[in-house]
């Protein structure tokens, strides 16, 4: 695409590998970063008010053409009920893209069930072609006409997968 493709790189997983796969591309600016404090997330008095903000933060971001990096925070949060916690996060991270209002070019999902609820809940890809791997284990899918935004590249990016650069060059490529 003339100019480069924008890209929203979208990262749920808590594993230590996609903390280091994070880390270059905040580091060299190629994102702009948004942080979903967890912990925020959970406390239900900041819920609503939290996440207003973390979609206009999104939207502005998205507006103004940049990559963008969005992102939980590093930091495991220990709960006492962890099945409503994940279930809460997967929820907030769907309501994200759902009220994104400039889609970007492309989306890169990381982590298992980051990448499947985005896909499926956020996105209603519920057919799409695969076009192919940009790295081993990393496959490239086109949203299908029922999807909403068809035609989208979706770069599922399991947690565990690459080298602490592999994110960097994906960003690198397609930007």
């Amino acid at each position: 695409k003339p100019g480069g493709n924008q890209i929203l790189i979208i990262a749920g997983s808590y594993t230590s590998k996609t903390t280091s796969q994070l880390e270059p591309i905040i580091k060299n600016r190629l994102a702009e970063p948004i942080e979903i404090s967890i912990s925020q997330l959970l406390d239900n008095d900041d819920f609503s008010l939290y996440m207003d903000k973390l979609i206009a933060d999104l939207n502005k971001a998205l507006q103004n053409r940049k990559n963008v990096l969005l992102f939980t925070s590093r930091k495991l949060v220990k709960t006492r009920d962890h099945l409503n916690a994940s279930k809460i996060i997967s929820e907030s991270l769907i309501n994200l893209v759902k009220n994104i209002t400039h889609p970007p070019d492309m989306i890169i999902a990381k982590g298992g069930i980051t990448s499947h609820v985005i896909a499926v809940d956020a996105l209603e890809i519920s057919h799409a072609k695969v076009k192919g791997q940009v790295l081993p284990g990393v496959p490239v899918i086109i949203a299908g006409k029922t999807s909403k935004w068809p035609g989208m590249p979706y770069i599922i990016f399991p947690g565990n997968v690459g080298t602490p650069d592999s994110l960097l060059s994906i960003v690198q490529e397609f930007s």
